[in-house]
């Protein structure tokens, strides 16, 4: 009898690890829904900062479409303040925690890195069924890796309309340059959050 029950143990282990390694560097801690009763009004407002802080000085057509998105934003307010008790629209925050090592694509680790991670939400969800556009919700950093090029954070994204959000790990200084260790996605459209690599970078994390 003892056996056998060895036996399953054992069995179980190969099963354990490979969900550990599916798992990722991304793990999801919760879930907490938002009301947003001023969802119109924020959007236009993220996109008349998104316009202002990327081209008002590079292109003088921006300063004009700045000052309608102002001036859309002003008009939303009520709107949004007349509609808010029928909608039933909600963002989520979702804390998780993120890391792993940070390796290149030898799969050498790269200790003693700089490294930032951003949670970027989408804007809102356009008629094609795509995101127009994403607004960075969350930055930190900079974080240094250790010696194995190992790293741990507890962070908080925050999902747009279409219920996800991404979080991009940029190494701004390490032994092999800068650049992208990845772009994931986090959504919770499914029954249980799902995770993916979106944006494949120049680095890894391996879990």
């Amino acid at each position: 009898m003892l056996g056998y029950a060895l036996c399953a143990l054992l069995a179980l282990a190969p099963a354990a690890r490979a969900a550990d390694e599916a798992e990722g560097p991304i793990r999801v801690v919760s879930t907490k829904p938002l009301k947003v009763p001023w969802n119109t009004t924020r959007s236009s407002w993220e996109e008349t900062k998104e316009i202002a802080d990327s081209h008002w000085r590079a292109i003088p057509f921006a300063q004009i479409a700045a000052a309608v998105f102002l001036v859309k934003t002003g008009l939303a307010a009520p709107f949004d303040l007349v509609a808010a008790p029928f909608r039933q629209q909600s963002r989520h925050e979702v804390p998780f925690d993120i890391g792993g090592r940070l390796v290149d694509a030898d799969g050498t680790a790269l200790s003693k890195a700089k490294l930032v991670v951003r949670c970027t939400t989408p804007l809102e969800v356009s008629k094609r069924g795509y995101d127009s556009a994403y607004y960075e919700s969350e930055r930190y950093g900079p974080l240094e890796t250790d010696e194995q090029g190992g790293f741990k954070l507890s962070a908080v994204g925050l999902t747009g309309a279409s219920k996800k959000f991404m979080v991009h790990v940029d190494v701004e200084d390490g032994p092999k340059g800068s650049g992208s260790a990845g772009g994931y996605t986090v959504s919770l459209s499914s029954a249980r959050p799902a995770v993916t690599l979106d944006v494949p970078g120049a680095f890894r994390l391996v879990h």
